[in-house]
């Protein structure tokens, strides 16, 4: 028995057994984040309005280094660049099994988050691209000032959502690195209208040279976090025949 007048410590048992009626279900796991997809009872944030998500976490004891933030507990961050350098992110998605159809879903929350996202300080650059000639496969370009922007950024609530999201209806290839060339090109690089194509390319060992994107109307390099000593190629192209089929690399539609 406890103590008169003692307080009782809440757990996930205590919570309703599921959302509503008609709520979406979502994982209820990622991570360290355990996750409801309901409409709250009470009014929602307006930034996630429409989406009907709710993320509550319950953690029982915090990993050593785990930050909170806003009562959101958020995984140690392992990035290793330096805090002066920006930090660029490619990730590569592919829709579902049974999802091939969703990708105005997919690209409909990206246009949410990247609304949310520029609003993030550090933020330098964001989009979403398809495939050239895949259906359902995209990728995902970000660019931070710095490394404690890009951070920042992952302890969002905003970021949070999406990433549940984006487990549900993609897999996700992800690599990250510090800009080791091109930083003032981004504008070039991603910025939408004249259309055209952007080449990314992967190498595993040592960082392309410029030679092979002679031609290239814009070029960044980053150091690759999944392949130690090996770097992310990035380059935009008038069209897929100038662009070419370089090893390791898969072509992406800007936008006109």
């Amino acid at each position: 028995m406890r103590p008169s007048g003692s307080r009782r410590t809440a757990s996930p048992a205590d919570l309703p057994a599921g959302p509503p009626d008609g709520a979406r279900r979502l994982p209820p796991a990622c991570g360290h984040f355990h996750v409801r997809s309901s409409r709250a009872r009470r009014r929602p944030d307006p930034s996630y309005e429409g989406w009907g998500l709710t993320v509550r976490t319950y953690v029982r004891a915090l990993p050593p280094k785990t930050r909170r933030h806003e009562g959101i507990h958020t995984v140690p961050d392992t990035h290793t660049s330096p805090d002066d350098a920006q930090i660029a992110v490619v990730a590569r998605l592919t829709l579902k099994e049974g999802r091939e159809g969703d990708g105005a879903e997919l690209e409909s929350a990206f246009a949410d988050y990247r609304a949310q996202a520029l609003t993030m300080p550090g933020i330098r650059a964001i989009a979403l691209l398809p495939a050239l000639d895949r259906p359902g496969a995209y990728v995902s370009v970000t660019v931070w000032q710095d490394g404690a922007s890009f951070r920042n950024a992952n302890t969002q609530p905003a970021f949070t959502v999406f990433r549940v999201f984006l487990k549900e209806i993609v897999d996700v290839e992800s690599d990250s690195g510090a800009v080791l060339e091109g930083a003032d090109a981004l504008p070039a690089l991603l910025g939408a209208g004249g259309g055209g194509v952007l080449r990314v390319t992967v190498s595993r060992a040592g960082r392309p040279g410029a030679e092979g994107a002679a031609g290239a109307a814009a070029r960044v390099v980053a150091a690759s976090k999944l392949y130690e000593g090996g770097a992310l190629e990035l380059t935009r192209w008038a069209d897929g025949e100038q662009a070419g089929a370089a090893e390791g690399s898969e072509l992406y539609r800007v936008a006109v």
